[in-house]
């Protein structure tokens, strides 16, 4: 269905074109990603709950002020965005159960773009998916391996020398980070990190541990009820 008025001057369409007669815009509707993504019967989305669309969208904000900080910066030869943990780029919304857009596909859509992106992601079928949506932007690579495989090669990216910067995003299931990488990303000072983990399983992996070493681990009444 076309629409009636001009998004260009507001002039009446002719009926059967989108072009407009009098300025020449293209009302065509555009589709978007999520409209045209092709998802196998055999790969199985993600979920997002309200505090994962909360998170994307947290995430996606920072990101887009980043890229608009850094684009006025002469020095800033190359700003890069990873993600260790990718996912699909679209997921099914848990209330809707509809697809709905995840990480990486905001992390696409943020305007300025980053100079590169790369995209980890060790389930072949998701990657897949995430490979169609990354293809209109030339600078996108998906990985299709483990991060301890490839983050060690992409952080040469973002190397001070380089006058370069990276945001790397590792939002993983449960505590399965290799610290000693993420102490060598730290180390790097070029590299921003947003490490998302969920509370419970870091009481459960740390704290108890602790307790159980002799060692007392402080805890403060407003950390009660926090989630990922």
């Amino acid at each position: 269905m076309l629409p009636i008025v001009c998004a260009g001057c507001g002039e009446l369409l002719d009926r059967d074109s989108p072009i407009c007669r009098f300025c020449g815009e293209d009302n065509r509707i555009s589709e978007t990603p999520i409209d045209v993504v092709e998802v196998p019967a055999d790969v199985d989305l993600d979920r997002l709950n309200p505090w994962s669309q909360i998170k994307h969208e947290i995430i996606e904000k920072y990101a887009s002020a980043y890229t608009r900080i850094l684009r006025t910066q002469r020095w800033a030869q190359r700003y890069v965005y990873i993600d260790a943990f990718a996912g699909a780029g679209v997921a099914l919304d848990s209330e809707a159960d509809v697809l709905t857009e995840a990480g990486a596909l905001r992390a696409l859509n943020v305007e300025p773009p980053f100079s590169e992106y790369h995209f980890i992601e060790l389930d072949a079928g998701k990657a897949g998916i995430l490979h169609q949506l990354a293809r209109r932007r030339p600078s996108a690579q998906v990985h299709v391996a483990d991060y301890r495989d490839v983050l060690p090669h992409l952080l040469t990216r973002c190397r001070f020398e380089d006058f370069a910067r990276g945001l790397c995003l590792l939002d993983p299931y449960g505590l399965s980070v290799d610290y000693a990488l993420l102490t060598q990303i730290a180390a790097m000072k070029t590299v921003e990190i947003f490490f998302n983990f969920m509370l419970v399983s870091a009481n459960r992996n740390v704290l108890w541990r602790a307790a159980h070493s002799g060692i007392t681990a402080p805890r403060r009444d407003d950390d009660a009820g926090m989630g990922r």
